[in-house]
């Protein structure tokens, strides 16, 4: 996603200080502007059809290739 605003164009890095021990959480929002996004082009999506997709992957210099986490999916409307 293009306009993303609430970190690169990868999404938001999780902080270091954030632990790992299995059942822990951590929460980040994103805006994105559906009559603005994608130079203007997501103005006529049908939201009924759209889906966000999250996902967490561990992208540390020793994992070759990247390795998927955690992944959501949940519909706009």
């Amino acid at each position: 996603m293009g306009n993303n605003t609430g970190g690169n164009v990868w999404g938001t890095v999780i902080p270091s200080t954030v632990t790992s021990t299995a059942g822990s959480s951590w929460s980040t929002f994103q805006t994105y502007d559906f009559n603005k996004g994608e130079n203007g082009k997501a103005a006529n999506w049908n939201m009924a059809k759209c889906y966000i997709v999250a996902f967490v992957y561990n992208a540390s210099t020793n994992t070759t290739p990247y390795v998927v986490v955690q992944a959501e999916m949940i519909k706009v409307e």
